[in-house]
């Protein structure tokens, strides 16, 4: 394989990474919203008057204990998802590389799908390949932005304020938009 072809397929890996990345943390943000559910039951837990407890240490210890399972989870799922869509977008502009193998590693506790996933991105960003597009494109100078061409060419570009400027072009566009018939 030339290495045109080999960059060309690096770049719809990157592509396709950046793409799972961005659906795998959007779907991660809703379905970590379930977590929640232990939450708030440990809340209503810590603060309602359930009589199935005699002692409310232990009502108070069933409560913290469902706070911190709903909670932790969701936190982390929270900010695997937020990073998943951050390394997505970068993916997908060709920079941050290492944040994107951070968090793959990150995505493997996620299991089947950020496993899977994390597994893609690790053998994808460490090939050899992958890692010299990087660093072409890193250490690429950045172009200098050219000059706009008016739309017109035979016509002077006016300044603010060059009232009589703007009304001779426009009797200059008038004359060479009439048609003889």
């Amino acid at each position: 394989m030339t290495r045109l072809e080999q960059t060309v397929k690096d770049k719809e890996h990157l592509k396709v990474l950046g793409i799972f990345n961005l659906i795998f943390g959007i779907i991660g943000i809703f379905l970590s919203c379930f977590f929640l559910i232990y939450f708030f039951l440990g809340y209503a837990f810590y603060n309602g008057s359930d009589s199935s407890f005699q002692d409310t240490s232990e009502r108070n210890m069933a409560a913290w204990i469902f706070m911190v399972i709903g909670g932790i989870p969701f936190v982390l799922g929270e900010v695997i998802s937020l990073a998943s869509i951050f390394s997505g977008v970068m993916l997908l502009r060709l920079k941050n590389r290492m944040f994107s193998c951070i968090v793959a590693f990150s995505q493997f506790i996620i299991i089947p799908f950020g496993t899977t996933l994390g597994a893609f991105s690790v053998a994808v960003l460490f090939r050899d390949s992958v890692q010299e597009l990087y660093l072409q494109i890193d250490t690429q100078q950045p172009q200098p932005a050219k000059p706009k061409k008016p739309a017109h060419p035979e016509i002077d570009e006016p300044q603010i304020g060059d009232i009589e400027k703007v009304y001779e072009n426009e009797l200059k566009l008038k004359s060479s938009t009439k048609t003889q018939f």
